[in-house]
């Protein structure tokens, strides 16, 4: 029996700002970019298809919002958790708890690609979650701020197809 001829990769690189590019098996449709909502709201996806249409890859979702944990300054708007409220400049904030990767990886299943989904396995990714943390925290201490990086993951069935989300929560 033969061996399976090794994968080739295409570097496909953003459009709209060639702000970043990915590597992906050639012969994949591919499309995408940097997409601002706003100012700060900046989204750099990637749509990709295998040439039987048989697996799917996406990078990024504009349609998520970003997310503010309830706090002082959304009691101060009397914002509560579910609602939408404005940061000021034009960006839309969902009022939410903190939901760590995994969690968040559910939950956009369950919302935006099978409202069903069954047989749902992962978990947070500690050696990731860690590395984040360190790379992250610098950062963050320069401007005097506190950050907590979580990486999560989950696979799925839904229906006869299985589907597997990444989610980094920052």
């Amino acid at each position: 029996m033969a061996a399976a001829a090794p994968n080739t990769y295409t570097t496909w690189q953003d459009p709209a700002e060639r702000a970043f590019s990915v590597s992906l098996p050639t012969g994949w449709q591919i499309s995408g970019g940097t997409q601002r909502n706003t100012r700060i709201d900046v989204h750099y996806v990637v749509r990709a298809q295998s040439p039987g249409g048989g697996a799917q890859l996406f990078m990024d979702d504009p349609r998520i919002l970003m997310r503010e944990v309830p706090g002082r300054a959304t009691m101060m708007k009397r914002a509560r958790p579910g609602q939408v409220i404005s940061a000021g400049d034009g960006t839309r904030l969902m009022v939410e708890p903190y939901r760590d990767g995994a969690q968040m990886a559910e939950q956009y299943t369950r919302q935006a690609l099978c409202p069903n989904a069954g047989s749902v396995h992962g978990g947070s990714i500690p050696a990731q979650t860690q590395a984040l943390n360190q790379e992250f925290n610098p950062i963050a201490r320069a401007e005097n701020k506190t950050v907590h990086v979580d990486a999560g993951e989950i696979s799925f069935r839904c229906g006869d197809r299985n589907g597997y989300v990444y989610a980094i929560t920052l």
